[in-house]
């Protein structure tokens, strides 16, 4: 678990000293354009998010993220949610996640992969411009029980259990921070030093 690792050790990381490989096949063509030295660190948690960032870099211009599809909220059970800033209003000392940009795709099919996150998570920038932070895995909880089972263990990303933080959505959550420091941590969820307007 990468605990308190900060986004300069981690965008540091020697990527190409790690010598163990993983299979790849579950994550498709998201590994098509990796190096074989890239592909052949994929088992070590530091390293596998900084292949994460470098695959979601271009999303650092909104304006891909919205040619790709990505669109701000999602539409579950009907209705259009997670449209706005989202901020911990039960503890704001937490500080905040941001604007949701959602795949919809991805977010209806209750499976979980850690290099296609549901989400591309803006936080507000100079001027008020939407600027890359994280990004987020997202799943439904009852979509994962559905395909899991009741019981099922909730899903894992980087080698963390994902998190029910919103009872009322009943979704299970992860976020990985890879633009914007998160003195939490890498891997929390709410970042201190993220803010709504």
């Amino acid at each position: 678990m990468l605990g308190r690792l900060t986004l300069s050790l981690l965008m540091t990381l020697t990527i190409s000293s790690v010598v163990a490989c993983t299979d790849l096949t579950s994550e498709d063509e998201e590994t098509s354009n990796l190096s074989s030295e890239e592909q052949a660190c994929m088992h070590d948690e530091a390293a596998k998010l900084a292949v994460l960032k470098k695959l979601h870099d271009r999303y650092q211009d909104i304006n891909v993220a919205l040619a790709d599809g990505y669109k701000l909220g999602v539409i579950y059970n009907g209705n259009l949610v997670v449209n706005g800033c989202v901020s911990n209003l039960a503890n704001p000392a937490l500080g905040a996640m941001g604007y949701h940009y959602f795949l919809q795709d991805r977010f209806d099919d209750a499976k979980i992969k850690e290099l296609k996150p549901e989400v591309l998570v803006y936080h507000t920038g100079a001027n008020g411009t939407r600027v890359l932070g994280a990004v987020e895995w997202v799943v439904p909880k009852p979509a994962w029980d559905a395909k899991h089972g009741v019981d099922a263990d909730a899903p894992e990303v980087y080698g963390q259990m994902m998190m029910i933080l919103n009872p009322m959505l009943n979704w299970y959550v992860a976020h990985a921070w890879l633009w914007k420091d998160n003195p939490s941590g890498v891997l929390s969820d709410w970042n201190p030093d993220v803010t709504c307007p």
